[in-house]
């Protein structure tokens, strides 16, 4: 029991350090923070707990925890991050020691410390971050400017602890981490490994990187992709292609979302306008459906979904602004095609020089529902948009209300919208095709076997891939449906249980 508790403990402070990892060169407390604050009432009580009755091998009697200058900062995941500077551990120029407090939304006490080597008002400096106990989790080089950790490894291998549950497949992903290798190194996806662009025989090469670090101790290291590639999953019973031909495929894959995370959309008070906060957008069903009505009425999308239902291979058009400021402003790109039967490459923009990509139409010439790939692959990354100087938050918002991945197939029209930013957010930065491939044909298995299908049903025959999308994402996006050529007719797909139920929430 005490050896689950300490790897519990230990993820649990690897996940603060992933996700509220900033120091700052001022620790200032902000307004919105007073002394009767619940975080820091609770977190001065979690330190007056641990000199009385101290847990952990370092002494908290002996630290001198500077209450005045504490600062708040925000996680990923939308918890309140407090950040403790200590004094007695400071030495100007070269040392800066605090301690980082969270509630998680379980209720948890989660805490590290971090050991900051050399000047906070130099571009970079050591951090190491220790558990409780004085044992290191990380250390590297920290980017004052980026806020980033750039780990000391020159070659990272996968790594795979066991963990305390029997079954690997019971364990629950609770975060990722999106990661880079050292300067001229590349992903090697085959390995698992950071390695010479020369021994990468994939035609695409990321320095980027996943980690997914599972709740029972367990990580793994796997791609960060950027291409939309469907991948063939031929469950052995389920509905074959009508009028012959292979099951459906599996469609590539992407990463697990994380789940609920916080976030802040409430607004100044008096007469100002409240802040633009675009990952705290969420769309109705009933949002979704009438934008769904909307993109699918242009004249444009007509003619490129009457050209392309029918091609044997993958054929697809850009969605875009003309002018990211006017949500009246939406174009088209021209079709293309890389000439292959099951996958066709997209690289989405967002800028002056290359235009405002906010959807893609393409076809499905197997007839199968949309992919983990459609959902991720034709999207921005959220959180890299949030960050972008160049792009405004009005901006980004008229992206995320007007986002649409379009899947044409089977005499249907599938429109995939965002439904909670900030779960979708999650999702992108954890892409994983071989990942969600897996569990893509699992749930398309789970579905297929608990029936008897009809595989001359062109209904039937999608549901499968239908249930196993909105299992894996249908807290993030919003998918309807339409025959293609009947306006106005989209309804919103939703999991009913174990089944596929079919509505107009609008209604």
């Amino acid at each position: 029991m005490k050896r689950k508790t300490s790897i519990i403990y230990v993820l649990k402070v690897f996940f603060l350090l992933t996700l509220a990892i900033s120091c700052q060169k001022e620790i200032l407390l902000p307004e919105k923070f007073s002394s009767e604050n619940q975080l820091i009432t609770k977190a001065k009580s979690f330190v007056e707990q641990q000199k009385q009755n101290p847990s952990t091998k370092i002494d908290f009697t002996k630290l001198d925890f500077d209450w005045k200058r504490i600062s708040v900062t925000q996680n990923k995941r939308g918890n309140d991050v407090l950040f403790v500077p200590i004094a007695n551990r400071m030495k100007i120029g070269k040392e800066y020691w605090e301690l980082a407090y969270l509630i998680d939304r379980r209720n948890r006490e989660i805490s590290s410390f971090k050991q900051f080597l050399g000047s906070l008002n130099d571009p970079t400096l050591k951090l190491n971050v220790l558990t409780l106990d004085g044992s290191t989790i990380e250390s590297g080089v920290y980017d004052n400017d980026a806020g980033t950790l750039k780990t000391n490894t020159t070659l990272i291998q996968i790594k795979k602890r066991a963990g305390t549950k029997s079954n690997i497949a019971e364990r629950v992903l609770v975060t990722t981490q999106r990661l880079s290798c050292p300067t001229n190194l590349y992903f090697n996806p085959s390995l698992n490994i950071c390695d010479q662009r020369q021994n990468i025989l994939d035609d695409w090469a990321s320095q980027y990187f996943m980690m997914y670090i599972y709740d029972d101790g367990s990580y793994e290291l796997g791609p960060d992709s950027r291409e939309l590639e469907e991948v063939e999953v031929n469950p052995p019973t389920g509905p074959s292609n009508p009028g012959g031909g292979q099951t459906p495929p599996g469609n590539g894959g992407g990463g697990v979302p994380v789940g609920p995370g916080g976030g802040n959309s409430g607004g100044n008070p008096g007469s100002n306008p409240p802040p633009i906060i675009p990952l705290s957008i969420r769309k109705t069903p009933c949002e979704a459906v009438n934008l769904a009505n909307k993109i699918n009425r242009i004249a444009r999308v007509k003619r490129i979904a009457d050209s392309i239902q029918n091609r044997t291979d993958e054929h697809g058009a850009y969605i875009r602004f003309s002018n990211p400021d006017s949500t009246n402003s939406i174009t088209f790109g021209n079709i293309y095609s890389n000439g292959t039967h099951s996958k066709i490459k997209i690289d989405p923009q967002f800028s002056a020089n290359n235009g405002y990509d906010i959807g893609f139409i393409h076809n499905h010439p197997e007839k199968s529902g949309p992919s983990p790939t459609d959902v991720i692959v034709a999207l921005h990354n959220l959180t890299q948009m949030d960050n972008n100087a160049t792009i405004s938050k009005q901006q980004m918002a008229n992206y995320i209300d007007n986002f649409a991945s379009i899947v044409v197939s089977g005499g249907y029209i599938y429109t995939i919208t965002i439904k909670n930013a900030r779960y979708i957010s999650y999702a992108k930065d954890g892409f994983n095709k071989e990942k969600m491939n897996t569990l893509y044909n699992k749930y398309y298995k789970e579905y297929a076997r608990s029936r008897n299908l009809d595989d001359t049903d062109i209904d039937q025959y999608q549901a499968p891939g239908e249930y196993a999308l909105l299992r894996l994402f249908g807290e993030d996006i919003n998918l309807s449906k339409q025959k293609i050529g009947v306006d106005n007719s989209n309804m919103i797909l939703t999991r009913a249980g174990n089944s596929i139920a079919k509505s107009n929430p609008c209604n």
